[in-house]
């Protein structure tokens, strides 16, 4: 009894020795740490898509809880979240003891891995990303060199995928080949980055690793801007004939058999089972069902068949993908019956052939920065490497006298001579006026209006026309009604008339009544007195 206290007593005073132990060994490494008054001070900010620059720096937290957490910190982050707006460039200042470093570098959609920037805490000259070309950063590297108190960690909210994981900043730019988890976002993805945040810790920190799951080989990535190979092909891959060969012998295979047709019931009935009969039918990749009843009591019992045909695996040349620079060949083939796709690799990637003098792909110019790389001369890929920048030139002023024109005054000023921009522009002569000394007729007058005229400057050529007054010709008129004559009560009207050139018709003017050309006589009534009597002389009406 007495033994097996001791022997517990033993232990426990054993345990507590190795527990106080281990933890004076690591005081010192926590004290030293946390202790260090050279702290890096690190602040960054974003150019994004529609808003621009961030209105004021993202200082880096020095929480380690932000390791352990999906969402981050309030004014932790540069760039924008649920916009839908690209991060296009973005800059970060660094403050730290003598001899420590922080550069960073940024993959940019159509450009790939921009050139290495150092942190140098100057306002405006070592952002990484582009402004004013709408080009989105897919990714973001940091290396720091010769901290060894501190790391320094980022991560990348990415189009699609949300935030990231995080990821620990490299020592130096010599080791820096992208791989997986060493940089912040997506290559050749075609994703957008949106924002991203920066944390500072303590190297006693490094231990939190609760959300930190870079733990995937060190996959080298090209350093080239053009799609990743994909991971995964569609279909089934057949390594050689004899994986074809099962893949075509049929092979049934019949699972969960019942007993045999004369197994006793719990009540002492014998069954008597028909045949098994399909109500699936079974595919060369699916299942099928079978059911049978027994004859006399309707009992059922079923069974799953699998596999009954074999593949029928042809050919399909149109599906082929011929070997790119990072593209194996495929050959594929499908079965007939299913539509279950198959491949198998005929030849390895071809690598990229790449030109040995850069090709400028935007040029510079007196106020912007060219861009220049190195392509691959294999027809249908757009890969790059070695992209550098071609410095903007700066204007080359001279001063050029304008004479007056016609219409524009004469200037003295200061052109560009390589891109013609111009300032200080001062006036000298005034416009000078057109011109004109004879016009000439265009014989385009009608019987509806005046004709033109046209004269040409003698100063500068401007063809100027105008009307040429009195010009308009007379109708050309033809009968085209009935002429009317007056009589001595009605009026009448001449024939209307219609102009064969314009079809203007003109109205007969009218012919007013002609009135009674009267003669008198004087006749003897019946009661022998005298009358005077009138008759029109035309139309020999008689008026008493």
């Amino acid at each position: 009894m007495h033994c097996k206290s001791l022997k517990k007593f033993l232990s426990i005073t054993i345990a507590s020795l190795m527990v106080i132990m281990q933890f004076s060994a690591i005081m010192p490494l926590i004290t030293s740490a946390n202790s260090n008054a050279n702290i890096p001070e690190l602040k960054y900010r974003a150019h994004s898509q529609t808003f621009g620059w961030d209105k004021s720096y993202q200082v880096a937290s020095n929480d380690e809880k932000l390791l352990n957490v999906k969402n981050p910190l309030e004014g932790n982050v540069a760039g924008t979240l649920g916009k839908s707006k690209r991060m296009e460039a973005l800059e970060i200042d660094f403050k730290a003891p003598e001899g420590v470093n922080l550069k960073y570098r940024a993959h940019v959609q159509s450009y790939g891995w921009q050139n290495w920037i150092e942190a140098d805490n100057v306002k405006g000259s070592n952002l990484i990303g582009t402004t004013g070309e709408s080009k989105r950063i897919e990714a973001l590297q940091i290396v720091v060199e010769g901290l060894d108190n501190y790391i320094v960690k980022y991560r990348a909210h990415v189009q699609g995928y949300g935030w990231m994981d995080w990821v620990t900043a490299g020592k130096s730019t010599d080791d820096a080949q992208p791989r997986k988890g060493n940089f912040a976002g997506t290559m050749g993805e075609a994703k957008r980055m949106e924002a991203f945040e920066i944390v500072v810790l303590p190297v006693a920190e490094e231990n939190v690793e609760s959300k930190e799951n870079n733990t995937q080989p060190n996959e080298v990535v090209p350093e080239v801007n053009s799609p990743v190979v994909p991971e995964e092909l569609p279909g089934t891959e057949i390594k050689d004939e004899a994986q074809l060969e099962e893949l075509t012998k049929p092979d049934i295979v019949v699972t969960e058999e019942s007993a045999p047709q004369t197994t006793s019931a719990a009540n002492g009935h014998i069954h008597s089972f028909t045949d098994w009969i399909t109500t699936v039918e079974p595919t060369c990749l699916s299942q099928g069902i079978q059911i049978r009843k027994c004859t006399t009591c309707d009992e059922g019992e079923t069974r799953k068949i699998f596999n009954p045909n074999a593949h029928n695996i042809v050919r399909t040349p149109e599906k082929d993908l011929a070997a790119t620079c990072e593209n194996k060949g495929v050959r594929y083939s499908q079965c007939t019956i299913c539509g279950q796709l198959y491949f198998s690799y005929t030849a390895p990637a071809l690598g990229h052939n790449w030109a040995t003098t850069p090709t400028v792909d935007k040029a510079a110019t007196c106020v912007e920065d060219g861009v220049q790389s190195i392509h691959c001369t294999r027809p249908g890929c757009n890969a790059t490497i070695n992209r550098t920048v071609i410095a903007k030139s700066g204007h080359v002023w001279e001063t050029k006298q304008i004479a007056a024109s016609c219409i524009t005054p004469g200037s003295i000023s200061e052109v560009c001579k390589l891109c013609g921009e111009v300032r200080n522009s001062n006036i000298n002569e005034n416009a000078k006026g057109h011109t004109f000394t004879i016009y000439k007729y265009n014989n385009d007058a009608t019987c509806l209006k005046d004709g033109t005229e046209t004269a040409t400057c003698t100063a500068c050529g401007y063809v100027n026309t105008r009307t040429a007054q009195g010009t308009k010709k007379a109708h050309e008129f033809k009968t085209i009604g009935t002429y009317v004559s007056a009589t001595c009560s009605t009026a009448g009207h001449e024939a209307d008339k219609q102009c064969q050139v314009c079809g203007t018709i003109e109205k007969g003017a009218k012919i007013e009544a002609l009135g009674h050309s009267l003669k008198y006589r004087t006749t003897s009534s019946t009661c022998g007195g005298k009358v005077l009597e009138a008759e029109c002389t035309r139309c020999h009406i008689q008026v008493t």
